[in-house]
C-alpha cells in the first residue's frame, strides 16, 4: 500500500509533458520512513527525478516519475511541537 490512510492530492503541471500525462500526484506523510519507503517503491522500474532529503523549506520531499510515467511528489513536513504552559 502506497498511500495508507493518507490524503491523496493532485496538481497540474505547468511545463510541457511529452507524454499525455500532465498532472502530478502529491502524497503527504507524517512517518519519515513511510515517505521513503513510498518514494523508494514508486520509483522501482521508474525514473528517480528528485532525490527524497531534507529541504531548505524544513520538510522532506522527493519526486519520481512510476514506471506508468505518473509523476509522483512525497512529502514529510517538519513536525513542530508546541509546549503549553
Amino acid at each position: 500500500m502506497v498511500a495508507g490512510r493518507n490524503m491523496l492530492m493532485i496538481s497540474d503541471y505547468f511545463e510541457h509533458v511529452p507524454s499525455s500525462r500532465s498532472i502530478s500526484l502529491a502524497l503527504t506523510y507524517d512517518n519519515e520512513s513511510e515517505a521513503r519507503e513510498a518514494y523508494d517503491k514508486l520509483g522501482e522500474g521508474g525514473e528517480h527525478k528528485y532525490p527524497f532529503v531534507f529541504q531548505p523549506w524544513g520538510a522532506y520531499y522527493g519526486e519520481v516519475i512510476d514506471k506508468f510515467g505518473v509523476t509522483w511528489m512525497i512529502t514529510k513536513p517538519l513536525t513542530i511541537q508546541v509546549q503549553k504552559n
